[in-house]
C-alpha cells in the first residue's frame, strides 16, 4: 500500500513538474471578409506566441517592453519596402484622389502582406519548442472577433538570441563626457612670426581653458 501511494505521489509530482514548463498564452485576432480559417489560425497561433514569449521574458527580468519596440519597429522598416511595391503597383500617390475600388483593393493587399510577413519575421515561432491548443473560440456578439488559448513551451537559448539581437541592434551609447585632445600645426609660420618663443607657451593656455 505504501508502495502504491509513493508510486502515485512521484507520478503527480513529476506530472506538476513537466506542466511548469509550460506557460499559458492567449492570442486575439478579428478577422475580416475572405479570411481563410488557416489564416486565421496563424495570426492566432502568431498572437498567442507572443503572449507567452512576452510572460518568458518578464519572468527572466529582461525588458520585454524595449524588445517589442525594437521587434515592430524593425520589421515595419523591413516592410516598408513592401509597401513602396503595393503601392506602384496600385499608383497609389500621397495627395491625389484615388478611384474607391482601387483604394480597397490596395488595403485588402497590404494588411494581407503585411500579417503574412509579420508571422514570419525573424522566425519568432522558433522561440517554441512545442505547445498544445486548448480552445479556439469567437464571439456570439461580434463573429469576426476570434480567440486562442494554448500552453507553449519556450526554447529559452533560442529566445534569448533573438531577444538579444534585438536589444544590441537598438541601442544607442550615450557619453556623458567628451574628451578632445587638439592638436596644433603653422602652415607658412613660425612660432617666432606668430611672437611665441616657446610653442608650449601657447598650446598650454589654449588647453587649459578649451
Amino acid at each position: 500500500m505504501i508502495k502504491i501511494l509513493i508510486s502515485i505521489f512521484i507520478f503527480l509530482f513529476m506530472a506538476s513538474s513537466q506542466a511548469s514548463d509550460y506557460i499559458s498564452g492567449q492570442g486575439r485576432f478579428y478577422a475580416a471578409d475572405g479570411d481563410s480559417i488557416q489564416f486565421i489560425k496563424k495570426q492566432l497561433l502568431y498572437n498567442a506566441f507572443r503572449n507567452v514569449i512576452n510572460k518568458d521574458l518578464k519572468h527572466q527580468g529582461l525588458n520585454d517592453k524595449r524588445f517589442w519596440e525594437i521587434f515592430d519597429q524593425k520589421f515595419e522598416e523591413s516592410f516598408a519596402e513592401i509597401k513602396e511595391t503595393l503601392q506602384t503597383k496600385y499608383k497609389i500617390q500621397e495627395g491625389e484622389k484615388i478611384d474607391p475600388k482601387v483604394q480597397e483593393k490596395y488595403k485588402k493587399a497590404l494588411r494581407a502582406k503585411r500579417l503574412v510577413l509579420r508571422t514570419k519575421f525573424s522566425s519568432l515561432g522558433r522561440a517554441i519548442s512545442s505547445y498544445a491548443i486548448k480552445t479556439i473560440t469567437r464571439s456570439p456578439k461580434y463573429p469576426k472577433s476570434r480567440f486562442l488559448s494554448l500552453q507553449a513551451k519556450v526554447d529559452r537559448k533560442i529566445l534569448n538570441r533573438i531577444y538579444f539581437r534585438f536589444i544590441k541592434s537598438g541601442e544607442n551609447k550615450k557619453f556623458s563626457s567628451l574628451i578632445i585632445s587638439p592638436t596644433l600645426s603653422l602652415t607658412n609660420l613660425t612660432w617666432d612670426e606668430l611672437g611665441v618663443e616657446v610653442k608650449n607657451d601657447l598650446t598650454e593656455v589654449i588647453y587649459g581653458h578649451w
